[in-house]
C-alpha cells in the first residue's frame, strides 16, 4: 500500500480522472445544449401551432429562427472547445515526468554496454576471418608447390608438401572426437 500511495507517477492519474469527470460534465452538457437548442429553435417555426397554440407571433418566429441559426453556427465551436479543454487537460496532467538521473545513467550503461559488445563482436569477426584466410593462403601455396613437384617428378617433395597442406585444414585433436 505504501508503494502505491508513494508512486509518483500514480497521482497526476488520479489528478486527472477527478477533474475530468465534472470538466466532462459540464462540457458534454453545453455542447449537447447548443445542438439541441439550435435544432429546437430552427423547428419552433413548423411546431409552433402545436407547441404554443394562438400565443404566437411572427417576430418570435423570425427570432427563434435567427437564435437557432446562430447556435447552430456556435455548435461545432462548442463541440470543439470540450475536445480541446480534454486535450490540454490530459497534456498538463498525464505528460511524462522527466526521467530520473538514476535512469539516465542507466540508459548511457546500457548504450556503453552494447557499443563494447558490439566492438569486441567485430574484433572477433576480424580476428576469425583474417586467421581463416591466413590458413587458406598457405594450403594454397603449399598445393601450388606441391604441383610443381609433381611436375618435375619429385613424389617425395610433393607428398611432403600435401602433408603439410592438410595440417593446417584438420581440426586440433582437442575437437578431433
Amino acid at each position: 500500500m505504501r508503494n502505491h500511495l508513494a508512486d509518483a507517477t500514480a497521482w497526476p492519474s488520479v489528478l486527472y480522472l477527478l477533474v475530468r469527470l465534472p470538466v466532462a460534465v459540464v462540457t458534454f452538457a453545453g455542447a449537447v445544449t447548443t445542438w439541441a437548442y439550435g435544432l429546437f429553435l430552427l423547428a419552433l417555426p413548423v411546431l409552433a401551432p402545436t407547441v404554443m397554440g394562438e400565443g404566437f407571433s411572427v417576430a418570435l418566429l423570425v427570432q427563434s429562427l435567427v437564435v437557432g441559426v446562430a447556435l447552430l453556427g456556435l455548435a461545432p465551436w462548442a463541440t470543439r472547445v470540450t475536445t480541446d479543454l480534454n486535450r490540454w487537460l490530459a497534456r498538463a496532467l498525464l505528460t511524462a515526468a522527466p526521467a530520473s538521473p538514476r535512469l539516465q545513467a542507466l540508459k548511457r550503461a546500457r548504450s556503453d554496454v552494447a557499443a563494447d559488445a558490439a566492438a569486441t563482436l567485430r574484433r572477433i569477426e576480424r580476428d576469425l576471418h583474417d586467421g581463416t584466410q591466413a590458413r587458406l593462403v598457405a594450403i594454397a601455396l603449399s598445393l601450388a608447390m606441391a604441383d610443381e613437384a609433381l611436375g618435375a617428378d619429385d613424389w617425395d617433395r610433393a607428398q611432403e608438401l600435401v602433408t603439410r597442406a592438410r595440417a593446417p585444414a584438420e581440426p586440433p585433436p582437442s575437437c578431433a572426437s
